[in-house]
């Protein structure tokens, strides 16, 4: 009788304390390549023992001993034998940030100008001297709580591309159709989301609705959740941040203006 492989599955948040060399360490930094004979015997075990895993890159970890495994759906970790599979998140003591968050916004960067400005509902205040991205679902509560704390802004410039999750807020498709085809989709987004003020209904989708290609451009850059940001150096942030670690972002962003351009005036689910 063949003898079935040991293997467990922990679903669990790993609180580590790592050497202070590697939390000094930008999470952008690039992980350490794994010896080729190691990564390949941890691909095989994981091959064998869970088929349905698809492991795009294998990488250390900060956690001596533990492999980070990247996969479309996100970041596992694994030890060397591939014997366990580790879903979940590890967190700095020192500095209370999220590791695993924090590589997974680095390794999703994207090109900034490369994004459909036509399709977003652009919000100018003072001289826009900074530019963000916000994929944002109408319904979502912390995309109403982002909203709030970028009215208190100066000198920005935010794209919002509608982005409903439909299976977390019935309904939200429905909104964000109603906010693009109102005659002013800017007030429109701006009233919704600071007073609770409905749009007029929309019976069809309108000329030149974005909802839907949104939706795809969502699904290839992997957002899996609102409101998820994005800074002109292409960096993202997931989930609403908090105003600190907003601010800070803020601040790193040096770049010059884009020349994007789209329809003026006008914790995350």
């Amino acid at each position: 009788m063949k003898r079935t492989p040991r293997f467990t599955t922990l679903a669990l948040t790993l609180v580590a304390a790592a050497p202070a060399a590697a939390t000094a360490a930008e999470p952008s930094a690039p992980a350490s390549e794994l010896p080729p004979n190691l990564e390949a015997s941890i691909r095989a075990a994981l091959n064998e023992r869970v088929p349905g895993l698809a492991v795009s890159q294998l990488h250390a970890s900060p956690l001596p001993g533990i492999y980070e495994i990247l996969s479309p759906d996100g970041i596992a970790y694994t030890d060397a034998g591939g014997e366990h599979l580790i879903r979940g998140q590890i967190l700095d003591t020192r500095t209370h940030r999220n590791l695993s968050v924090d590589r997974w916004n680095a390794l999703n960067s994207i090109d900034f100008t490369s994004l459909p400005f036509d399709k977003a509902i652009r919000t100018v205040r003072g001289k826009s001297a900074r530019e963000i991205a916000v994929f944002a679902d109408p319904l979502c509560p912390y995309c109403q709580e982002l909203e709030s704390e970028l009215a208190k802004l100066a000198d920005i410039t935010v794209y919002t591309f509608l982005y409903p999750l439909e299976d977390v807020h019935p309904g939200a498709t429905q909104r964000a159709h109603e906010l693009w085809c109102a005659k002013d989709h800017g007030a429109g987004w701006s009233d919704w989301m600071l007073k609770g003020a409905a749009p007029p209904p929309a019976v069809e989708v309108c000329a030149g609705d974005p909802v839907a290609e949104l939706a795809a451009l969502g699904e290839n850059l992997r957002i899996k959740t609102t409101p998820t940001i994005f800074f002109r150096s292409g960096r993202r942030s997931a989930g609403l941040p908090r105003p600190e670690e907003f601010a800070r972002l803020l601040a790193a962003e040096s770049a010059p203006p884009s020349t994007g351009q789209a329809d003026s005036a006008q914790r995350g689910f």
